[in-house]
């Protein structure tokens, strides 16, 4: 079975790089393009694992750490923070929320894909 990865991020160019990254190496990706739309994506398709934006419209990624913290079932989900703002403050605060690994933006596509693999190493 697939392994289900969900990338909430409102650029297109960083979800269509994601997704060409992933796809051919066996996992499923599911995108939204806010927080809100992630949040919905995240208790619908339960994925393994959550590529996350903070800087979203509707919801930022820091409040849809904090809704799926909220759920059990959701805050067992490895979260992978990929952003441009890498101020300490927003680091310290994330990884306070859980998160599993925390990539700046640019990232290339293989430091997704590794930090992927890492979580979810048989798709």
């Amino acid at each position: 079975m697939a392994k289900k990865v969900l990338v909430v991020e409102d650029y297109q160019e960083y979800r269509v790089v994601i997704q060409h990254v992933l796809t051919p190496k066996g996992f499923e990706v599911f995108e939204a393009k806010d927080g809100e739309a992630g949040l919905r994506a995240a208790k619908e398709h339960k994925p393994d694992v959550i590529i996350l934006d903070l800087g979203l419209p509707k919801m930022s990624g820091v409040e849809v750490l904090q809704e799926l913290m909220k759920d059990p079932e959701l805050a067992k989900i490895h979260v992978i923070v990929a952003t441009a703002n890498d101020d300490e403050e927003s680091i310290r605060t994330v990884t306070r929320l859980g998160v599993t690994n925390y990539l700046t933006k640019p990232y290339t596509p293989g430091e997704i894909m590794e930090a992927v693999r890492i979580i979810a190493p048989k798709a």
